[in-house]
């Protein structure tokens, strides 16, 4: 028969256990560079969060002041299909990978491509940076490695810190 004491044992050994991984998991997390805040943070919209307004695409971003906005002329009527690449252009990659998006490129019902960009309501550009995020890749269609590359299809995949 165990004493009670030895049940104390085990079950402060469970504990120290247990504490131990949670302070793994939190240092993982922080690990990866990611964002804190929602709003830090913008991906290209999915293609079922567009709006075409007489061949103006647009939805609404995460961060107030800014929405993704597109223009293809003659498809009034166009619905976007499918979500293609996006596109980053590094301005810095000393500095945390810094630089802007090229564009969100999707198809459309058309046949036609359709390339959403970040639009602020003043006017400015934003400094954006691809941070530690895993889906962005040296691009395979052109000869420069600042140009980055995400095809990722998942919500978020292509992912910028807006600064």
């Amino acid at each position: 028969m165990k004493s009670r004491g030895s049940g104390v044992i085990v079950f402060i050994r469970w504990g120290v256990l247990c504490a131990q991984i949670l302070m793994f998991a939190h240092a993982e997390a922080s690990y990866f560079d990611a964002p804190e805040s929602s709003n830090s943070s913008e991906s290209c919209p999915l293609p079922m969060d567009i709006e075409n307004k007489d061949g103006v695409f647009m939805s609404a971003a995460k961060r107030t002041g800014v929405a993704w906005v597109g223009v293809v002329v003659g498809a009034a009527v166009e619905e976007v299909i499918r979500f293609n690449k996006a596109i980053f252009v590094l301005t810095n990659s000393a500095i945390d990978s810094e630089g802007f998006i090229s564009g969100c490129v999707y198809s459309l019902s058309g046949g036609r491509f359709l390339s959403l960009r970040l639009a602020s309501v003043d006017g400015r550009e934003h400094v954006m940076s691809v941070g530690a995020f895993p889906s962005w890749r040296v691009s395979l269609d052109y000869y420069s490695p600042a140009i980055l590359e995400c095809n990722d299809q998942f919500r978020d995949a292509c992912s910028v810190i807006l600064k």
